[in-house]
């Protein structure tokens, strides 16, 4: 397995993120996007540092995960060309999808309380063929290893195979409520 951090120059790889992205999720905040639009989406963060993207890939250079990160580093000038082209592509998502996007962000009031970190996962899936063969480890791992500071994270409520993998990859569960739990590292 190889695991690398795009660019937002990949068009290929973001591509087959959007898909896997889709894929992986259902009724978020993301997944209103049509998968173009997702592929769109996830170049324009990630080229103005808004979000970093590792992915990896299998022997035969098969992307089979992801993990997407938000930093707490706004100090970045961004393109403001390029922020209006983002706000377009989720008020697209908005349009067709405004009952998912009021129920994540009404879920998500309160869920980071108490939570100081510099770094946030916003996002961590694998293929379901690849799951169980270490590869959200490795993701974890390296993000670990890349930052080396407080990390959170948050998952749904009812996916206890989630809260177990973050519980046994060094997470303390924080904040929980119907749809969200929230975990931080120390």
């Amino acid at each position: 397995m190889k695991i690398i951090q795009l660019s937002g120059n990949e068009d290929s790889h973001i591509k087959c993120l959007s898909i896997l992205h889709k894929k992986s999720f259902k009724e978020t905040i993301a997944t209103t996007l049509m998968t173009n639009n997702l592929a769109r989406l996830y170049r324009l963060l990630i080229k103005n540092k808004i979000i970093s993207v590792n992915v990896a890939f299998d022997e035969n250079k098969t992307l089979i995960g992801a993990i997407t990160v938000k930093t707490n580093n706004y100090k970045r000038k961004k393109k403001l060309v390029d922020i209006l082209k983002i706000i377009f592509l989720l008020l697209q998502g908005l349009l067709l999808h405004p009952v998912v996007w009021i129920r994540e962000y009404y879920y998500k009031i309160g869920l980071y309380k108490g939570i100081d970190s510099k770094i946030n996962i916003i996002t961590l899936f694998v293929d379901t063929e690849y799951q169980d063969k270490g590869v959200g480890k490795n993701l974890i791992r390296n993000i670990k290893d890349q930052y080396k500071t407080k990390i959170s994270i948050d998952t749904r409520t009812d996916n206890q195979m989630a809260i177990d993998f973050y519980l046994k990859n060094g997470f303390v569960l924080k904040n929980q409520n119907l749809r969200n739990t929230s975990f931080y590292t120390d």
